[in-house]
């Protein structure tokens, strides 16, 4: 279970390669408690540490295992779970997007 995040894009522009931003406008963010499951239409994604302190960013849960780099999106919500998970990760407070990393390069 998790919270509905929105996905932000500039100018409905995709840089994604493919990934998950290219085909969807919501996320279910499943490491953040909330009434909400994921779907079809607003698969899971989890709010994780950046690769430089003190950052945090999304990736879509199936590519744990990969290093995604951003896409040129955005992902945010105004629920305030969001902002304290983004304080939990970083040690800092935060209100705003965080960067999307769906893009993957093979």
């Amino acid at each position: 279970m998790g919270i509905i995040a929105n996905i932000y894009r500039a100018d409905n522009r995709d840089s994604s390669a493919g990934g998950m931003s290219s085909r969807f406008t919501e996320v279910t963010i499943v490491n953040v408690e909330g009434p909400f499951e994921p779907t079809v239409g607003r698969p899971a994604v989890e709010l994780v540490d950046g690769y430089a302190r003190g950052t945090c960013f999304v990736r879509p849960t199936y590519l744990c295992e990969e290093r995604p780099m951003m896409g040129g999106t955005f992902v945010a919500t105004s629920d305030s779970r969001f902002r304290n998970k983004v304080r939990e990760i970083t040690g800092a407070e935060f209100s705003g997007a965080v960067p999307f990393h769906d893009r993957v390069e093979f």
